[in-house]
């Protein structure tokens, strides 16, 4: 049987979607900071892996998501 990940640190009952929304807003974006502020990963550790591969992969959605939406630039044509 798999294991499930976790999506929320259960010591304090945050959801991570919470946790990305406040990196978000903030700027925050070292981890060992944002736990720290939030408060997150410091009572029983257990969720810190999750809660870190979750923050990776947001961004990393966020920027895939920015690169695909950018259109080409095209050339100028000068009048000659």
């Amino acid at each position: 049987m798999a294991c499930q990940r976790m999506n929320k640190c259960h010591c304090h009952n945050v959801e991570f979607t919470t946790v990305a929304q406040y990196s978000k807003n903030t700027g925050v974006e070292d981890f060992d900071v944002l736990c720290d502020r939030v408060g997150l990963g410091q009572t029983c550790t257990a969720c810190r892996c999750d809660l870190a591969d979750y923050l990776n992969d947001q961004r990393r959605s966020v920027t895939e998501s920015s690169l695909v939406s950018i259109p080409a630039l095209k050339p100028i044509q000068s009048e000659a």
